[in-house]
C-alpha cells in the first residue's frame, strides 16, 4: 500500500479507510514505523511544527547557507555527491504528512536532488541568495532540501543550500558538508565515494526520544521548576522602538570579529579557571544584559546539540533543544564569581534537559503575545560547520549561513571561535533595535570581556562599556547643547531692563490687582533699600512668608537686589517645619504681614510687616553682585528626617533666564501662570520666564488652584497662554477648556504619553527635568502627539549633562547610568552641610574648565539614539508623587519618633483609586492611628504625611536584608482609625457626599465627621470630588467650599444653606489661638536698636 505513494495519495487511501481500520494502521506505525517508512514525530519536531504552522510564511525556520567557490569545479561531481549525501540520510527525504488530525514522518524513497545551475551577474548574486534564502518550503509534499549552483563568472560559483530546520541543524550541517566533500573528492577522481554505514536518522532521533520516560521526565521537571521559581517574566531591554503587542520575526544581523589577542586572552582564563569558552561568552554576554537593563535576574536561552546516544552522533536531523540559563547579578558580584556561577548553572543544566516545549508547559509562564516564551536573547556557540567543506582544485572564497530577514529572539548573540580569531553575529528584531544599536553592542561586549579577562575581580557593575576615546567622544557629542552666554545680565537686572523698555506693561496680575514693570521695579527697589537698612548685604538670609500674590514677587526681587539670600516660608506648613527652617537657615530677618505672620513660630528672627508700610529710605544698594552669590535657599525632603537647603546662586537664576527664552520663547504679550507653591523652586522659574521676557506673570487666587474645572475657569478666564503643570493637574484638566494655552511646560514627576499626546496636539508641550540643585530645569524635551515615549531630553543652555557609571566613566546609548549635571546651574551645595554636599556635588572631570563641579542627581537615565535621554527611575529612597519630592528617609525616621512606634517604612504604592500614594507601615503596640496622624501634621508638610497607615507585626525583608515592599500588606479598604465615633452620613446629601467619598478614596465606608484629607484624601481627589459631586447634585459645587467644609456633615450644611458663611470651626479656632498668642509675644517683646528688631 506505501510503496511509490506521494504523500498526497498517502492522505487519500488513509482518509479512505474505515475508522477502524484507520485507527490500527496508525496504531501500527507508532509500533513499527519501518514496515511502512512512516513514523510519528520527535517531541522537538512537534514544536518546530507548531512554530512553522504559527508563521507558515516565515522563513525563520530555514537553514540557508551560501559558499562562494572558484577554480576548476566539477558541477557532475557536486550533483552527485549531492545525490549521494541525500540518498544516504533519511532526514533529507522526509516529509511531514498530516493523517486523521495528527503529523507524521514519511520517508520518501531515494530519488536524487536536483541540482539547478543558473547564470548570475555578479552584482546580483546577494539579491539572488536572499530571494532563494526566504522561499517557501511544503512541509507536507517536500523536498525540504535544495540545492542551487549559481555561475558569477567563467570560474566563479555561489552553492545555495538551503534546508528547513525541521530536518536538520547545525550538527547536521557539519556532518553534510564532510560527507559531501568525500562524495566530490571521489567522483571528481572518477571512484565511488568511500563512507561510513549510512545512519538510520529517523529512528536514531525516536530512539533518543524514548530515553526520556515519563517518570525521568517528571524528575527533571521538579528540578527546573524549583531552578526558575521567582525568575522575572521578561527581560526588560532599552529599545529603540515600544515593544509590539504581538510578537514580530522580522530580523536582521550584524557580523563583527575580535582580535587575535582577546582570543588568547580566552584561551588563558579557560586553562586558568577551567571554563571553556561558552562559559566565558557567556558570562561576557549576562553581564552585559544586565548592565543594559540593571536586572539583576534574567534568563538566556541557549541551544545544545541534545545527541545523548551513539546513534544520534552520525545522524541528520533536528535534535537540538533549547535550554534556559539563570544568571543572577547581586550587588558587587565580580567577574570571575559570575563566570563560576554560570559555569555550574550550565553544567547543571545540561546534566538534565528537557524539552523546551515541556519546560513552557510545565511553567506555563504569564504568556504575552509580544514576548518569546521565557527567555527573550539567546547565546549560542558554533563551529564553523560550513568550514568543514572542502572541494579539491577549487578555493573556498567565503561561507556561512544566508540571511532569512527574522529573527526567533529579540537578541541572539552567536560565537564562532577559531585558531586565534573569534568571529560573531548579533541577530536582533528589527521591530525593536536598530543596526547601530546591535554594533554598539558588539563593541561593548568586547570592551567588557577585554576589561574582565584583565582583571576577573572587578565587580561587574564597574567594568567600562566603552573605552576612554569613545566615552570623551559621547562626552563632547552630546554632553551641551550651547554654552552659558557670557557677560549674561543677573535677574535683577533683566527686570529692571524690561521695566526701562515697556514700563507700563502689566507685569503681575492677581484677581484684579494689576502692577506694571514701572511699579514692580520701584516697589522692588524701595523694598530692597529697606532691607539694606535693615542690615542684608551679600550671604544674608531672609524668610519670606507671605501668601501667593504681587508681594512675594516684589519681595524676591528685593532680597535679590539687596544681596540677600531669598528663603521661602509658605504659611501653609505647620509651625514646626518653619521653627526648623528658620533656625537651620540662620535668617537675620523674615518678611510678612499681620495675616501671615499668624503662621510663624515664636522665634528670635526680626520681623518685617510690609502691612505696616515701612517709610522708604536712600540706602544704597549693591553695585554689582557676584554671580556665584547665594539669592536663593530652597528646603526639600531630607533623607536624614530633616529637610536639606539648597543654596542657588545668581549665576544659576540668569543661566535659566537665558535657557527659558531659548527653550519657551515666551513673548511680551504672554500671560505666564505662576501656579506653583512659593516654597518649591519652579515658582522662581515662572517669575524668571515671564519677567525676563516682558510678560505678565498671571497669580492666582486660593480658590482658583485646585486641578479641575475650577483652575481650567481660571486660566480662560485670565486667557493664559503659557503655563508649567505637573502630569497630574493636566490629567485633572480638559485640554479643549483652555484654549489660549499655547506653551505648556511639563515636570516634576514622568509625564504618561497619553497625557502628552492628548496636551501637546494644539499646543507646544515641553517635557521638562532639573532638581533644586540644578536650578530648576536642566534638561527638556518637546513632545509629539505621535510620541510613545517621553523622553527628558537634551540638556538646556549653559548645562552640561552626563549619563556615567559608577566609576564616573560614560555609559554609552541604551546603558542605564547616573545623570551628572554640570554648568552654570549647579547651585552651590546644602547649607550647613559640607559632608553632604562633598558627597554629592563632585569635581566635574568632563568640565571645560578645570575646578567646575557637577551634580550626581541620583536618577537613573540613559541615551537614546537620537541624543536624548530617557528617565528610567531613582537610585535610591527618593520619589515623586503629584509633582512633590519626597526622601522615603525622611519619612520613615519621622514615622519612628511617633510614640509606640518600634519600626517603620514608607512605600509608595500605586494600587489605589488615587494612583501613587504615600503608605506607613508600622511596627510596635496600641498604637493610635489619629494621634500620630496628628502629630505628623504638626510636625511635616501634609504631602510628606501617609495617605495611610498599616500596622504590621514585622517588616519582611529580602534575602539581603532589604525590605521587600512586595510583601507588605495594600491599605485596608475600611474605614481608618480616625480617634473618633463613627456618624453614619443622614440625609440625601450626607449621603450623596458620602457615596462620592467613597468611589474616589476607594474605602468601604465613611462617617459624616470624618475629614476628608485624614481618609487619605488630596487635592488632586478632592477635584475629582468636585466633578461627580457636581454631576449628582446637578449644581457647581466650588472646590474652595469643599476645602473649607472637609467632613460631610459640614459640607452638607453648606449645600443645603444651613451653615455659617466663615471657615470651618476648627480653622477658626486655630486662627483665634494664633492671634492670642501674637498678642502675648508683643507684650512680652523686647525694644531693640534700630535696624535691628520688627519693623
Amino acid at each position: 500500500m506505501i510503496d511509490a505513494l506521494t504523500p498526497e495519495r498517502l492522505r487519500q487511501r488513509v482518509d479512505a479507510l474505515p475508522p477502524e481500520r484507520r485507527r490500527a494502521f496508525l496504531a501500527a506505525i507508532r509500533t513499527d514505523g519501518d514496515r511502512y517508512g512512516i513514523h510519528p514525530l520527535t517531541a522537538a519536531q512537534e514544536w518546530m511544527l507548531l512554530l512553522a504552522q504559527l508563521r507558515p510564511d516565515s522563513p525563520a525556520y530555514h537553514v540557508p547557507y551560501r559558499v562562494d567557490l572558484r577554480g576548476d569545479l566539477d558541477v557532475a561531481a557536486l550533483r552527485g555527491a549531492l545525490d549521494e549525501v541525500v540518498a544516504r540520510h533519511e532526514a533529507l527525504r522526509t516529509v511531514f504528512v498530516p493523517l486523521d488530525g495528527q503529523s507524521y514522518q514519511l520517508v520518501l524513497p531515494p530519488t536524487g536532488l536536483p541540482l539547478a545551475v543558473e547564470d548570475v551577474a555578479p552584482e546580483r548574486i546577494d539579491e539572488y541568495a536572499a530571494a532563494e534564502a526566504v522561499r517557501p518550503f511544503d512541509l507536507a509534499r517536500g523536498p525540504l532540501v535544495r540545492a542551487t549552483l549559481c555561475r558569477t563568472g567563467p570560474s566563479d560559483f555561489s552553492l545555495l543550500l538551503s534546508l528547513h530546520h525541521v530536518v536538520c541543524d547545525g550538527w547536521s550541517m557539519g556532518l553534510l558538508f564532510e560527507e559531501l566533500s568525500t562524495a566530490y573528492e571521489a567522483l571528481r577522481e572518477g571512484r565511488s565515494p568511500t563512507l561510513p554505514p549510512a545512519p538510520r536518522d529517523v529512528p536514531a532521533a525516536l530512539a533518543q526520544d524514548r530515553l526520556l520516560g515519563p517518570a525521568e521526565l517528571a524528575r527533571r521537571l521538579n528540578w527546573w521548576r524549583d531552578a526558575l521559581t521567582g525568575a522575572p517574566p521578561g527581560l526588560d531591554l532599552p529599545t529603540d522602538r515600544p515593544r509590539p503587542a504581538e510578537l514580530e520575526d522580522a530580523g536582521h544581523e550584524i557580523e563583527f570579529s575580535w582580535p587575535p589577542e582577546l582570543a588568547d586572552r580566552v584561551a588563558e582564563a579557560g586553562r586558568r579557571t577551567g571554563a571553556t569558552p561558552y562559559m566565558i561568552f557567556a558570562a561576557a554576554w549576562a553581564a552585559l544584559l544586565h548592565r543594559r537593563s540593571q536586572q539583576p535576574d534574567l534568563l538566556i536561552a541557549t541551544p545544545v546539540a541534545n545527541r545523548q546516544t551513539l546513534d544520534s552522533e552520525t545522524a541528520v536531523g533536528f535534535f537540538v533543544n533549547t535550554l534556559v540559563l539563570r544568571s543572577r547579578v547581586d550587588g558587587g558580584l565580580t567577574f570571575a564569581a559570575l563566570l563560576d556561577r554560570l559555569r555550574d548553572s550550565a553544567l547543571t543544566a545540561l546534566t538534565d534537559p528537557v524539552p523546551f516545549d515541556a519546560l513552557v508547559q510545565e511553567l506555563r509562564p504569564v504568556r504575552d503575545p509580544g514576548r518569546h516564551p521565557l527567555a527573550q536573547v539567546m547565546f549560542a556557540v558554533e563551529d564553523g560547520w560550513e568550514q568543514r567543506l572542502t572541494l579539491p582544485g577549487v578555493s573556498v572564497l567565503a561561507s556561512g549561513e544566508t540571511h532569512t530577514g527574522t529573527s526567533m529572539f529579540d537578541l541572539t548573540l552567536t560565537v564562532v571561535p577559531h585558531d586565534r580569531r573569534i568571529d560573531g553575529r548579533i541577530e536582533y528584531r528589527t521591530r525593536l533595535f536598530d543596526e547601530s544599536t546591535a554594533r554598539a553592542l558588539a563593541d561593548q561586549l568586547d570592551t567588557l570581556l577585554t576589561a574582565a579577562l584583565a582583571a576577573p575581580d572587578t565587580p561587574v557593575d564597574r567594568l567600562p562599556l566603552l573605552d576612554a576615546a569613545a566615552g570623551r567622544e559621547l562626552v563632547d557629542r552630546w554632553a551641551a547643547t550651547a554654552p552659558a552666554p557670557l557677560g549674561q545680565p543677573s535677574l535683577t537686572e533683566l527686570v529692571a531692563r524690561q521695566a526701562a523698555a515697556a514700563p507700563e506693561t502689566v507685569a503681575l496680575a492677581y484677581r484684579d490687582q494689576t502692577l506694571t514693570y514701572r511699579e514692580l521695579d520701584a516697589r522692588a527697589d524701595r523694598l530692597a533699600r529697606t532691607l539694606a537698612a535693615r542690615g542684608v548685604r551679600a550671604e544674608t538670609t531672609v524668610g519670606v512668608c507671605l501668601p501667593a500674590g504681587p508681594d512675594w514677587v516684589v519681595t524676591f526681587l528685593a532680597v535679590l537686589r539687596a544681596g540677600g539670600v531669598y528663603l521661602p516660608l509658605d504659611p501653609q506648613l505647620p509651625a514646626a517645619r518653619l521653627a526648623h527652617l528658620l533656625d537651620d537657615s540662620a535668617a537675620a530677618l523674615v518678611v510678612t504681614t499681620a495675616d501671615a505672620e499668624l503662621a510663624l513660630p515664636t522665634t528670635g528672627v526680626p520681623l518685617l510687616r510690609l502691612d505696616e508700610q515701612p517709610p522708604p529710605v536712600e540706602t544704597p544698594l549693591p553695585a554689582t553682585i557676584h554671580p556665584d552669590a547665594a539669592a536663593y535657599l530652597i528646603y526639600t525632603s531630607g533623607s536624614t528626617g530633616l529637610p536639606k537647603g539648597v543654596i542657588g546662586t545668581h549665576r544659576g537664576l540668569a543661566n535659566l533666564a537665558a535657557a527659558q527664552a531659548r527653550l519657551v520663547g515666551v513673548r511680551a504679550d504672554d500671560r505666564v501662570l505662576q501656579f506653583h507653591s512659593i516654597s518649591f523652586d519652579v515658582a522662581l522659574s515662572d517669575v524668571v520666564t515671564a519677567l525676563t521676557a516682558g510678560a505678565t506673570l498671571r497669580l492666582l487666587g486660593p480658590d482658583e488652584r485646585t486641578p479641575g474645572p475650577d483652575l481650567a475657569a481660571a486660566l480662560t478666564r485670565h486667557r493664559v497662554t503659557v503655563a508649567d503643570l505637573p502630569p497630574v493637574v493636566l490629567d485633572a484638566l480638559d485640554p479643549a477648556a483652555v484654549p489660549d494655552l499655547r506653551i505648556l511646560t511639563v515636570g516634576g514627576e514622568p509625564c504618561a504619553p497619553d497625557v502628552a499626546a492628548a496636551w501637546s496636539r494644539h499646543r507646544l508641550l515641553i517635557n521638562g527635568y532639573g532638581p533644586t540643585e540644578a536650578t530648576v530645569t536642566a534638561t527638556a524635551a518637546r513632545c509629539a502627539p505621535a510620541d510613545v515615549e517621553l523622553p527628558i531630553g537634551r540638556p538646556l543652555t549653559g548645562v552640561r549633562a552626563y549619563v556615567l557609571d559608577s566609576e564616573l566613566r560614560p555609559v554609552p546609548p541604551g546603558v542605564p547610568g547616573e545623570l551628572h549635571l554640570g554648568g552654570a546651574g549647579v547651585a552651590r551645595g546644602y547649607h550647613g552641610d559640607p559632608a553632604l554636599t562633598a558627597g554629592r556635588f563632585l569635581p566635574d572631570p568632563y568640565a571645560p574648565t578645570p575646578g567646575e563641579r557637577m551634580y550626581a542627581t541620583g536618577d537613573l537615565v540613559r541615551w537614546r539614539a537620537d541624543g536624548q535621554m530617557v528617565f528610567l527611575g531613582r537610585a535610591d529612597n527618593q520619589v515623586k508623587i503629584n509633582g512633590y519630592r519626597i526622601e522615603l528617609g525622611e519619612v520613615e525616621a519621622q514615622l519612628r519618633q511617633c510614640p509606640g512606634v518600634r519600626r517603620a517604612a514608607a512605600v509608595v504604592r500605586t494600587d489605589t483609586p488615587g494612583g501613587r500614594r504615600l503608605v506607613g507601615y508600622l511596627v510596635g503596640d496600641g498604637l493610635a492611628i489619629d494621634e500620630l496622624r496628628q502629630s505628623l501634621l504638626r510636625r511635616l508638610p501634609r504631602y510628606l504625611v501617609p495617605s495611610a497607615f498599616v500596622v504590621v507585626p514585622d517588616l519582611p525583608v529580602t534575602a539581603s536584608g532589604k525590605l521587600d515592599p512586595s510583601r507588605l500588606p495594600a491599605p485596608t479598604v475600611a474605614r481608618a482609625d480616625l480617634g473618633a465615633a463613627y456618624v453614619a452620613p443622614n440625609g440625601a446629601v450626607e449621603r450623596a457626599i458620602a457615596d462620592t467619598w467613597r468611589q474616589v478614596l476607594g474605602i468601604d465606608d465613611v462617617g459624616a465627621d470624618d475629614n476628608f484629607f485624614d481618609l487619605g484624601g488630596t487635592s488632586l481627589l478632592l477635584a475629582r470630588v468636585q466633578t461627580r459631586l457636581s454631576e449628582r447634585l446637578g449644581r457647581a459645587v466650588p472646590a474652595v467650599e469643599l476645602f473649607r467644609y472637609p467632613t460631610i456633615a459640614l459640607l452638607a450644611r453648606f449645600l443645603d444653606g444651613s451653615a455659617a458663611p466663615t471657615t470651618a470651626p476648627a480653622a477658626g479656632r486655630r486662627r483665634d489661638e494664633r492671634k492670642q498668642a501674637l498678642a502675648d509675644r508683643a507684650r512680652r517683646a523686647r525694644p531693640v536698636p534700630a535696624g535691628e528688631g520688627r519693623a
